[in-house]
């Protein structure tokens, strides 16, 4: 039989896990937030405080390791600072990307490369990505934009795509609407 103490850890990391994803997807928007004339599309205050709580797991398990035995403290250092990449690429996606869009174009804001204003004009095609879960903005001479679905505003911005004229894949159904 098995011991109720090696595997009540795992339900409830399991079961936790399931209650954060749900509240994450609850907490996606479909319309862009409205600032100054122009629609914003960021990450969702659920999705920072999952990165808040990273961070305190992070550094809470940092200093615990240091009151583990001594010929085990290394090792569970090495295991634990290998999450610290992890939570610092997540913590940068989370609080500086954005997507801020109007009638003259779409400017966007990411760590990850230089910013851009692209003109409407500019766009070609948009299709989604299942694999990585995001859709692909491509434009001529601006590079493509990545959107993820776990950003608020995504459907108001693709709505707007289809409005000024371009085909968009949604969610690989073929242009329709699938709930996320």
């Amino acid at each position: 039989m098995m011991d109720l103490k090696t595997i009540l850890p795992g339900v409830a990391g399991a079961m936790g896990a399931s209650v954060a994803m749900s509240l994450i997807l609850r907490s996606i928007r479909p319309g862009a937030e409205l600032v100054d004339g122009a629609h914003v599309m960021r990450y969702g205050r659920s999705l920072k405080l999952l990165t808040v709580g990273f961070w305190v797991c992070y550094v809470g398990a940092f200093v615990g390791a240091f009151f583990a035995r001594p010929d085990g403290r290394l090792p569970l250092l090495i295991t634990i600072s290998s999450f610290l990449l992890m939570i610092l690429v997540f913590h940068i996606e989370m609080f500086n990307v954005r997507v801020v869009y109007d009638e003259t174009g779409v400017r966007t804001f990411s760590p990850w490369r230089r910013r851009r204003v692209i003109p409407w004009s500019a766009f070609r095609r948009v299709y989604f990505s299942a694999p990585l879960k995001w859709y692909v903005v491509e434009t001529d001479g601006y590079g493509c934009v990545r959107l993820h679905v776990f950003l608020s505003g995504v459907e108001t911005f693709l709505d707007e795509i289809e409005r000024r004229g371009l085909a968009v894949v949604r969610n690989g159904c073929g242009g329709k609407r699938v709930p996320h």
